[in-house]
């Protein structure tokens, strides 16, 4: 599978295909090329950038997503109509027993509490509020997500020096590292849904309604933690002192370098890509086999990670 994440965010950018190669112009006599089967996904944030229907269509025959962004938030999201589905594998999915989906989705979300309380220790280790967190990982309730995400926040905001930070709140111009990223991520995990036969419009928590590929938006919530300590670590290195951060170039090379970091996953170390790889691998081997104790979402719970 490819990993190469193309961001368009020139004003004037021109991109089309040829050739089987992905071409961008920048508007200003720039051009720079790169094999399209060597893509994963693009990104396009900027509102006045053309796309021709060449590049639609070939992307398409490959896999790869084009996703539209508006402030760095997914807005639209084009996948291939043609696109691999395991039948198999969708008629087992669609088997599942309700009682049995929400297990899916309480294992998701105590992977994702958990590693909120890895990445939490890591910015505030001396924060009092480490200990909410614990609780509340050891809880069984409908809300542990909600509960855990208001002492994770806290303590982001805290680490970050910004009073009152929220994630709700644009005012913040962290937030828009956190959705740029969480689109980056995004798109990683379609790829492999895609790669793996799954059909990412069936969800076990997000709704087709809420999201286009609801499924993609549920096994990434683990992996969310780990995109907000990398979001972090860019402001504690470079922007700390600053009243204004903003998604640049700089940023998003940092961030993809951090997703090929080496992380824990089920005592090996291995690239995070290569994580969400084996956690989606693990998901299918429940769903197809009908065994839920299969399915393991990456959770730092019982791993040694320094960042």
């Amino acid at each position: 599978m490819s990993y190469h994440i193309v961001n368009i965010d020139t004003p004037e950018a021109y991109i089309t295909c040829r050739h089987g190669q992905l071409v961008c112009d920048d508007g200003c006599g720039k051009t720079k090329q790169l094999p399209l089967e060597d893509v994963c996904a693009i990104i396009i944030t900027s509102f006045s950038s053309t796309v021709h229907s060449r590049l639609l269509n070939e992307a398409a025959k490959l896999g790869v997503s084009i996703i539209f962004c508006e402030n760095f938030k997914p807005q639209s999201i084009l996948m291939p109509a043609n696109r691999i589905t395991d039948t198999v594998l969708a008629k087992s999915f669609i088997e599942i027993p309700r009682y049995e989906i929400e297990s899916y989705w309480d294992k998701t979300i105590d992977a994702k509490c958990y590693n909120q309380l890895a990445v939490a220790s890591l910015i505030a280790p001396a924060s009092q509020k480490l200990e909410n967190i614990k609780i509340v990982c050891q809880r069984k309730t409908a809300l542990k997500e909600s509960q855990c995400a208001r002492y994770y926040w806290e303590i982001f905001g805290e680490g970050i020096r910004r009073e009152g930070f929220s994630r709700g709140d644009d005012s913040f111009s962290e937030n828009k590292l956190l959705d740029f990223s969480y689109t980056v991520l995004s798109a990683i995990v379609m790829q492999k849904l895609f790669g793996y036969g799954l059909d990412a419009s069936y969800g076990i928590a997000h709704s087709v309604r809420e999201r286009s590929a609801p499924l993609a938006y549920d096994l990434m919530e683990p992996f969310r933690p780990y995109i907000d300590y990398c979001v972090f670590r860019w402001i504690e290195q470079n922007a700390l002192l600053e009243d204004d951060v903003c998604v640049d170039r700089q940023f998003k090379r940092f961030l993809m370098d951090g997703i090929i970091r080496k992380v824990p996953y089920i005592g090996k170390q291995m690239e995070f890509k290569t994580a969400i790889d084996e956690s989606i691998r693990s998901f299918r081997s429940a769903v197809k086999r009908k065994d839920i104790t299969l399915y393991n979402p990456w959770t730092l719970k019982n791993s040694k990670w320094v960042g």
